[in-house]
């Protein structure tokens, strides 16, 4: 008995995808740069700043930030206060509340 071989499926183009990706391209850019504006402007930029603040010794409205590198950070894990708030911050987790 003959065996019928069926046609192959043709490979999918590499070029259709690119050209399709290049023709999308602008629409994705206006869609998505207002999402990165917001982002950027209300989550990034304060949690880069709030990381410098850490590393420099500010005191609020005075104009010079000297840095100090980790002693904020050394200074608060020797702070009795701050260890017991975090003590009940990681119950408070803990207990699912």
């Amino acid at each position: 008995m003959h065996q019928r071989r069926l046609p192959q499926p043709a490979a999918p183009s590499v070029s259709l995808g690119g050209q399709r990706l290049r023709a999308q391209l602008p629409f994705m850019v206006v869609a998505f740069a207002p999402i990165a504006l917001v982002l950027g402007l209300f989550w990034l930029y304060p949690l880069a700043l709030g990381l410098w603040g850490g590393f420099t010794d500010w005191r609020g409205f005075v104009q010079e930030q000297p840095f100090v590198g980790l002693r904020n950070y050394r200074e608060l894990l020797n702070d009795r206060v701050f260890l017991r708030a975090l003590q009940n911050s990681a119950s408070a987790i803990a207990s699912g509340t």
